[in-house]
């Protein structure tokens, strides 16, 4: 994923956006340890992306 992520930041145009749609099972499930926000942010910036929001209705959320 991390690499999948370096790509998307390498052709991403400056100040772009990308947004992101997932069910929040399929997050549970296959990334446990990104569940809480918290986590996913750090990581997203680790990476040297922004996590601007996060928006949840139940079962989806939305990352910008």
């Amino acid at each position: 994923m991390d690499q999948s992520f370096s790509e998307i930041k390498r052709i991403l145009a400056p100040e772009g956006e990308l947004w992101i749609a997932c069910e929040q099972t399929k997050v549970n499930y296959f990334l446990p340890n990104l569940v809480e926000e918290e986590y996913l942010r750090a990581y997203q910036n680790d990476l040297g992306l922004e996590l601007v929001d996060i928006y949840q209705t139940t079962p989806w959320f939305v990352t910008e």
